[in-house]
């Protein structure tokens, strides 16, 4: 429901002039395979006219939007939060993963 409602409100607040970006953190965490195809396919059809960014740490969930033939960039990041941050010079106050 939470992520019908972002992007609920995404339309909304694009209605009035140019879209805006739709920013989500691992949305398909809880979603099973075939909601998480459903889902994929969705963003694919919204990126249309919207950009789409979307984070995740599931392989299955990048091979999903391969498949439903989104035009995306993969940007891999590998280490714990601490060491991807620092390599790149920002300084993490609190993190679960650090």
């Amino acid at each position: 429901v939470s992520l019908l409602l972002r992007i609920a409100l995404c339309e909304v607040l694009s209605s009035s002039g140019e879209p805006i970006p739709l920013l989500l953190d691992e949305p398909m965490l809880t979603a099973d395979p075939a909601r998480r195809d459903l889902l994929v396919e969705f963003l694919h059809n919204l990126s249309e006219t919207n950009q789409v960014v979307l984070t995740t740490n599931d392989p299955a969930t990048v091979e999903a939007a391969q498949n439903a033939g989104a035009d995306f960039a993969v940007v891999r990041m590998a280490g714990y939060t601490r060491e991807v941050t620092g390599r790149a010079g920002i300084r993490v106050v609190s993190s679960t993963h650090a």
